[in-house]
């Protein structure tokens, strides 16, 4: 199916930022929106008279493959690293793309830290991204997920011979908001 476009949704057009940042070699993100709905019967009644909600949450975890700061700079003094992690290079708050924040996970600190949001972004090719070998090729973004307020939950690290290293992230929220269902609901002739 030569010259056919894929419109299927690919974690490799997919874009993480954490906290606004885009995160390199962020994967695996897992999210679980829940809503716990239970039956409610009158005294007397074989059948539920209703399904009503009972409470809403929403919780998740990633993982981030962690470099080492001080290699990270010398590769990049070479140009020979990727965009994605060159970005970040001497960023003091995220020492070798550790998501790993002081704030999060110190008792000192927890009363004074803040939430952040997740966005999920997919990489939308444009007329660009097609053209001859050797022209630019553009990438435009579009929100896909937004996930708000988020606090992280638990952290640990998988040291494994013959792998890199990585941190997993667990995570609550307040709320998951999938952008292209609301298109599609308050784009609908229902709605209008």
């Amino acid at each position: 199916m030569a010259g056919i476009i894929s419109s299927f949704l690919s974690s490799a057009k997919l874009v993480i930022h954490i906290d606004g940042r885009a995160v390199a070699y962020a994967t695996n993100l897992s999210i679980s929106d829940r809503m716990s709905v239970a039956p409610v019967g009158g005294i007397g009644a074989y059948s539920a008279d209703a399904l009503e909600p009972l409470q809403y949450s929403v919780s998740g975890s990633f993982a981030i493959t962690i470099y080492d700061e001080a290699t990270l700079k010398a590769v990049t003094k070479l140009g020979k690293l990727p965009e994605r992690a060159s970005a970040h290079v001497g960023t003091t708050n995220y020492q070798g793309n550790s998501h790993l924040s002081k704030n999060s996970f110190s008792p000192l600190h927890l009363l004074i830290s803040r939430t952040i949001d997740i966005d999920v972004y997919e990489k939308i090719p444009t007329a660009a991204a097609y053209a001859p070998a050797g022209s630019p090729a553009d990438k435009d973004m579009t929100l896909t997920y937004k996930i708000h307020d988020v606090r992280l939950t638990s952290y640990s690290l998988t040291f494994t011979p013959g792998s890199l290293l990585q941190e997993q992230i667990g995570f609550i929220a307040m709320k998951m908001e999938d952008m292209m269902a609301s298109a599609v609901v308050y784009n609908s002739p229902e709605t209008k």
